[in-house]
């Protein structure tokens, strides 16, 4: 998948004093921030391959970017971001950038893992739930009792052959499912 340079970090000078890497509006990581920018708007940058400092009138802030920790779906990765693991529930924020993304997931608990595997779109998750006569008469109301839900048909069809009433319907519910 292509990368939307686009998307891409403004050059955030704070971010940049703190040591976190800067790269050009394509995407290339040439060098290293030193400081600025300066009254005309430029920075004073290292050449990353052999340490010289680069001529701050080639180099203004609208060129710069913040580097991303990794790509994923074409997107940019910045720390704080929120990605989820495919097929899984929501993993968390990106806490650092360490060549490996480490997350802190909604328990609290630091997850390494590489951007591979990782989604910004929101997991669904799937359950079933078994619909059954109820015990309780409300007016005008239909008379019914829902089951909790179930990883899969297999074991909501388990569930109602132990149940004492017979099931009306097993239906399939499928929410986007938002952890804080």
């Amino acid at each position: 998948m292509d990368h939307d340079y686009k998307l891409l970090r403004p050059f955030d000078e704070e971010a940049a004093k703190r040591g976190e890497p800067i790269c050009t509006s394509s995407g290339k990581e040439l060098w290293d921030y030193v400081a600025g920018p300066d009254s005309a708007g430029n920075l004073c940058l290292r050449v990353k391959s052999d340490g010289r400092f680069s001529n701050s009138q080639t180099c203004p802030v609208s060129l710069f970017r913040m580097k991303p920790i990794c790509w994923v779906e074409g997107k940019p990765v910045y720390k704080d971001d929120r990605l989820y693991h495919k097929g899984h529930e929501a993993w968390g924020k990106v806490a650092a950038q360490d060549g490996n993304l480490l997350f802190i997931n909604d328990c609290g608990v630091v997850v390494a893992t590489t951007g591979f595997n990782m989604t910004w779109e929101l997991p669904v998750v799937e359950t079933w739930i078994n619909i059954y006569p109820g015990s309780m008469c409300i007016e005008d109301e239909p008379n019914v009792f829902c089951s909790h839900g179930y990883a899969n048909k297999e074991l909501a069809d388990q569930a109602a052959r132990g149940y004492s009433e017979p099931r009306l319907m097993c239906i399939k519910v499928e929410i986007k499912k938002e952890t804080k």
